[in-house]
């Protein structure tokens, strides 16, 4: 990074200031900064907070691919805060205001610990932080209770780090530890009396100053208040845990408390509901908590474009055995049932007799009716220091009673499992017989079919992760008849070179598509067509999600393929439509095999929303793609984006060798060499 001497100097000047107010022995408001001190780690003794991870890193030492191991402390010092921090499409206007924010954000933590108002995080206290020497932990944490990292924050921070030759990881993992001792602060209450005999008392409760803090950041109000007084013992609580600290208190009475920060229900996105269109307009649309959801900090959100078969809903995204971690914290009824199947699983069901979803604290967290339930446990912090083990649930074993599910101390993390649906796979086996019907001729033989490649662990390890369930069925026939037909021929397109120079329609025309393909290109287009339709409404449900700050004031990053594009693109342009308040929401966008055209009335109103990464990944002959280019779907005068390059400096293009049907199956490879872990 450049060394800005002014700013440097400045920044020294104003740590001599304060070292001069809180030598030992100066007075202050409320006693002496060691007393302070000392009553913050007989507060903090009081309470251990424990952190806890439902999917742990199988390797958490491992350094990403994009750099280095990032510091365990920083310099920032020597950060040229109006040129480091920022993107390289961005204005210089716009590098300085973001600068300015995540510098005016790091003096005032560092400041305020210096000054012994925010609690050390190590039992000693003795770790002093300042510009020229702090922890990444302690800025993660100085970040996110500032209210103010957003998109633009954190890809400026994300450049910094790749300018300097350093992992995103560590960062990553620190945002989420932050991210975890905020949620475990806020459901403490500030005393040893049960949250019902407060509310008895009348008295105030964390818990109960969080839901309604939520609710008042939605609402516009700007402080928590009982009876027109706010509730300075819970803050002053906060800040004795040293947990979060004053930085954090004047989040509280700015914004609305931690709500605001991670969502007014705690569920992030999974409580989400489009009830207005579901059962007329989509067959289904739901956010499904894949892993680390109500625990971390920024957010993923992967949007399928086609499913072979069920389970690629949440293969694709890494998951084992299409299983998902659901996390309740909400204190309210559970609202769901279990009972065992016809094969001995216990399977949870959250709608009643008129399979009308009960609106209960499971299905708010995201649980799926009809799952598995594979294992549960509390993982209340005083739990999980008397035993981190879960009760795995087996086909015979005692089947557990609602009220012990009910009785346990949340949160309560529940590992889910999606079932087979029997008459989908019957209609998908009929649809194969059907094409098989249609194609007598010679194909490929299934010998010389290439074997797939060996998947590599999947990367990303922190961070909320979301899948997008969409339209599954009508994906579901898409995917098994892209399995079908990409398994039957080889077909080859023009060269690249070609492609880049040649209008689509005209090679469209000239390939020698195979007549029986031509019969029964129904079942692929009728599905895809379908698709292209639905994406509209998924991706406008989504923007809505996001404008009305479901998930908080946290950067999201999308990864889609194939029709999943349509989605993505519908959710950004509603974004931009909705200006300003629009923008600063999404971090980065990947996009695989993208049936977009590469026009800059596409991609420019894309990346005007998109604060960092905006990725094009394509495959040259996709021959796949091109035939569903027939349709016409895509406006498009210069190209298809999942062919060939975006020509646009400030877009990164990967070129790839995958075929289409088996995306699902590259993803872990594709974004690891786009160096999209973290």
């Amino acid at each position: 990074p450049r060394t800005n001497a002014s700013q440097r100097g400045a920044s020294r000047s104003r740590a001599a200031r304060v070292r001069a107010r809180t030598a030992p022995g100066t007075a202050s408001g409320s006693g002496s900064p060691s007393r302070a001190l000392g009553r913050a780690r007989a507060s903090r003794s009081r309470v251990r907070i424990v952190a806890f991870d439902a999917n742990p890193d199988p390797n958490p030492t491992r350094a990403s691919s994009d750099g280095d191991a990032m510091p365990t402390t920083i310099d920032w010092s020597v950060v040229d805060f109006d040129a480091d921090v920022g993107h390289a499409h961005w204005t210089r206007e716009r590098r300085r205001e973001t600068g300015a924010r995540v510098r005016r954000a790091l003096e005032a933590a560092a400041e305020t610990r210096r000054a012994g108002r925010m609690a050390t995080y190590d039992e000693s206290g003795d770790e002093e932080e300042s510009m020229e020497r702090m922890s990444v932990e302690f800025a993660a944490e100085a970040l996110i209770a500032s209210g103010t990292y957003d998109a633009d924050a954190r890809a400026g921070l994300r450049t910094r780090a790749t300018r300097a030759g350093e992992s995103w990881r560590t960062f990553a993992e620190a945002e989420d530890g932050a991210a975890e001792r905020m949620r475990r602060a806020a459901a403490l209450d500030d005393g040893s009396e049960s949250e019902s005999e407060e509310r008895a008392e009348g008295e105030w409760s964390w818990t109960r100053a969080v839901k309604i803090g939520g609710a008042a950041a939605i609402g516009g109000a700007a402080l928590f208040v009982t009876g027109g007084v706010a509730a300075p013992a819970v803050l002053a609580s906060l800040s004795g845990l040293g947990v979060i600290g004053a930085a954090t208190t004047g989040v509280l009475a700015t914004l609305g408390g931690v709500g605001a920060v991670f969502g007014a229900t705690g569920a992030g996105l999974t409580g989400y509901a489009m009830l207005r269109r579901t059962s007329t307009e989509m067959e289904q649309f739901q956010f499904i908590p894949l892993r680390g959801v109500g625990r971390r900090f920024a957010l993923h959100v992967f949007v399928p474009g086609f499913l072979r078969d069920e389970r690629d809903l949440l293969r694709a995204w890494g998951a084992e055995k299409n299983q998902y971690v659901v996390v309740i914290d909400d204190p309210g009824e559970l609202g769901m049932t279990l009972e065992r199947d016809d094969d001995g699983y216990l399977i949870v069901q959250t709608t009643d007799a008129l399979k009308q979803t009960v609106k209960g604290a499971a299905s708010l967290a995201g649980v799926i009716s009809g799952s598995i339930l594979v294992s549960y446990r509390s993982i209340d912090p005083q739990e999980l220091a008397r035993s981190r083990s879960s009760k795995i649930l087996s086909k015979k074993g005692k089947t557990p009673k609602i009220e012990e599910l009910e009785a346990m101390p949340r949160p309560l993390e529940l590992r889910l499992q999606l079932t087979k649906d029997e008459a989908l796979d019957k209609k998908m086996d009929s649809l194969v017989e059907k094409m098989r019907e249609v194609v007598l001729e010679k194909t490929i033989d299934e010998k010389d079919a290439e074997a797939p490649a060996a998947k590599p662990e999947w990367g990303n390890h922190t961070g909320e992760q979301y899948v997008l369930n969409w339209e599954p069925s009508t994906l579901t026939e898409l995917g098994t008849a892209m399995q079908f037909v990409g398994g039957k021929y080889a077909i080859t397109v023009a060269a690249p070179k070609v492609l880049a120079r040649t209008a689509l329609a005209s090679i469209t025309t000239a390939v020698s598509w195979p007549v029986t393909l031509l019969s029964c290109a129904c079942y692929l287009d009728n599905p895809w067509t379908i698709a292209r339709a639905k994406a509209e409404i998924a991706g406008e449900e989504i923007a809505n999600a996001l404008l009305t700050q479901q998930h908080g004031r946290r950067p999201v990053t999308f990864v889609t393929y194939s029709s999943g594009a349509f989605v993505v693109q519908s959710a950004l342009m509603k974004l931009h439509a909705a200006g300003e308040k629009g923008k600063n929401i999404v971090e980065r966008v990947v996009f695989i095999s993208a049936p977009m055209s590469t026009s800059n009335k596409v991609w420019e109103p894309m990346r005007e929303v998109v604060s960092g990464r905006l990725v094009n990944v394509y495959v040259p002959d996709d021959w796949m793609l091109l035939f569903f280019y027939r349709l016409k779907s895509v406006d498009t005068t210069l190209g298809l984006a999942g062919l060939q390059r975006v020509d646009r400096d400030d877009v990164e293009n990967f070129e790839m060798s995958f075929k289409h049907a088996n995306i699902p199956d590259e993803m872990s490879r594709i974004l690891n060499e786009i160096n999209l872990d973290e």
